[in-house]
């Protein structure tokens, strides 16, 4: 973002890829038409130096443009499909569950009595002989501390003072 607070009207903006301009094709286009509005001329190395401000330059970026939106779109078709076909072979999509029935009815048994979540996964989490006492699978919160909070370096700073 600096160098475009830099840049100044009749400037050139030299780019190795297309990319470099922006996450996506529309992301791209507007960094051009931005630029182009604000009387900056860029340049990509990757496409033979092609000035994007031009009409003819203009026309490639919304091509290219209309191409990745179409290659995308493909993309998202088939990653649909894909889980479409998966889910009716029967896969079960998502997380494993990290209690089994059983043990999810000990739970909100626990829950509806009063027991606190945190103390409810403590217990499971502890036992060595439950298929669920993997620290990743059942968590409780627990609050952020920074990496050098307990030698004392860290020193938390609020953005918002």
């Amino acid at each position: 973002m600096k160098l475009l607070e830099r840049m100044e009207p009749s400037d050139v903006l030299i780019v190795t890829k297309l990319d470099r301009l922006g996450r996506g094709a529309m992301d791209v286009t507007s960094t051009v038409n931005h630029l182009a509005d604000r009387g900056i001329r860029v340049h990509c190395l990757q496409l033979g130096g092609m000035d994007f401000t031009s009409p003819a330059g203009a026309m490639t970026v919304g091509v290219l443009a209309h191409v990745a939106q179409f290659e995308r779109d493909l993309i998202i078709e088939r990653t649909k499909a894909g889980q479409a076909r998966a889910r009716a072979s029967g896969v079960q999509m998502g997380r494993r569950p990290a209690l089994n029935a059983e043990q999810k009815a000990a739970v909100l048994t626990k829950i509806a009595d009063g027991e606190t979540i945190s103390k409810i996964a403590k217990a499971y989490r502890d036992q060595p002989d439950n298929e669920s006492a993997d620290p990743r699978r059942v968590r409780a919160v627990t609050p952020y501390v920074p990496i050098g909070a307990a030698a004392g370096t860290h020193r938390r700073v609020n953005p918002l003072l």
